[in-house]
């Protein structure tokens, strides 16, 4: 799904008077700001502006502790950097950050006030696995600051001041416990064989996913084996470099200690090659989830809110081509095959890793975006796409029929 706002950051200015508030949607209160986000690729955008630096669009994650800039936009401002050590998350390695002085902070005209400012290569870890551009993240500060909803239907993300908010609505209000600045919260797994598996789920804006499950999970409770089919494949980059899943299709997830929400019947991911190696949680609850809501973050009152959508989507399905892209070079470079999944539709068609994709359905992506490209190739059970491709030289329309690969 492509949003319109994304021609606001090709302009590199974001005009916030074009998205003036509306009543507040869940709370007896009206909101304090109203701010445009874009939700491209399973992630959140916002635009943000670095002291006296143009409005940039930054993630919106909740597992992220500290206001972090890219190091490569911190180089161009100016901002010096002392060495803070690694850091381990999503990803089989750690990775370098720095620490540099707080410089004003604005996430859509609200001010924030970080004690300092994260320095990591978020960019250049990022970009070829989304085409999309990562000059930063905004992440706990921010959520205790405000109550924080999402609409995905409106595409605006509304704060509200937590010591006047009251949530009044039909959706499920589920108690969060906090690991650090992490919001968790529990739930229940219902595997194919019927089987229940409490779990420990951090609720985490930034994964990419429905449910993504940890390795010590996974082999605590015989998980992968309870999934003849599986399909694995790269789902994108953490920072512990490129994260890789078996993607498998759940019965049901149930939330919260009365299971005051559910899910039914989606693609999940488990956990392969180190890509999660925490003990401390059991699996990400993640954006495609939530984005099926109006979702509120409450921290004041330690709640995560799931509300109705008017037409909610249907839980997101994982590629159904067997072809997984990276972007190289950059803007202006090119888009390959980083992966094939053996015995797929693209297999079948002869498509090889490394093989420049041109067109997919006759077009190219507006922008840098692999999402659109994405999408098509997850559309739909027995569509049929067609891809452009480059070997060496060799110009090919190569035509896939795809099909559910878990």
């Amino acid at each position: 799904m492509r949003d319109p706002a994304w021609s606001l950051i090709v302009a590199g200015s974001v005009a916030l008077a074009a998205f003036a508030p509306p009543h507040g949607t869940s709370g007896s209160a009206p909101p304090t700001a109203t701010i445009p986000f874009v939700f491209d690729d399973g992630r959140v955008f916002i635009p943000v502006r670095l002291a006296h630096d143009s409005t940039r669009w930054f993630i919106l994650d909740t597992g992220v502790p500290e206001t972090t800039v890219d190091a490569g936009l911190a180089a161009r401002l100016g901002l010096t950097a002392t060495d803070a050590g690694t850091v381990t998350g999503a990803g089989s390695h750690a990775m370098h950050t720095g620490r540099a002085a707080a410089i004003p902070v604005s996430v859509g005209g609200v001010p924030l006030s970080p004690p300092f400012i994260s320095v990591d290569p978020l960019d250049s870890l990022l970009f070829p696995y989304s085409g999309i551009h990562a000059p930063g993240a905004i992440g706990a500060q921010f959520f205790a600051e405000h109550v924080v909803e999402l609409d995905f239907d409106a595409h605006v993300m509304r704060l509200y001041d937590p010591a006047a908010y009251a949530y009044h609505g039909p959706g499920a209000i589920l108690p969060l416990t906090f690991m650090g600045t992490a919001p968790t919260l529990t739930g229940t797994l219902t595997l194919p064989s019927g089987a229940r598996k409490p779990m420990r789920l951090l609720a985490d804006l930034g994964a990419k996913a429905n449910l993504l499950v940890t390795e010590p999970f996974i082999r605590a409770n015989a998980i992968r084996d309870a999934f003849p089919r599986r399909m694995r494949t790269a789902l994108g980059a953490g920072v512990g470099g490129e994260t890789r899943y078996d993607f498998v299709r759940i019965p049901s997830l149930t939330l919260g200690p009365h299971e005051e929400a559910e899910m039914r019947d989606f693609v999940a991911g488990l956990s392969v090659e180190g890509t999660l190696r925490s003990d401390q949680y059991d699996a990400l609850l993640g954006a495609e989830f939530m984005s099926r809501h109006l979702v509120i973050f409450d921290y004041s009152r330690k709640h995560l809110i799931l509300g109705p959508r008017p037409a909610p989507p249907p839980p997101a399905e994982a590629d159904m081509s067997g072809i997984y892209l990276i972007r190289e070079g950059g803007d202006s470079g090119r888009v390959v095959v980083h992966r094939i999944v053996p015995d797929s539709p693209a297999e079948r068609a002869g498509v090889r890793t490394g093989d420049v994709v041109e067109r997919v359905n006759g077009t190219a992506p507006r922008g840098t975006s692999l999402w659109p490209w994405r999408s098509a190739l997850r559309s739909g059970e027995g569509d049929t796409v067609t891809v452009t491709i480059d070997r060496a030289g060799d110009r090919r329309v190569t035509t896939l029929v795809l099909h559910r690969q878990v």
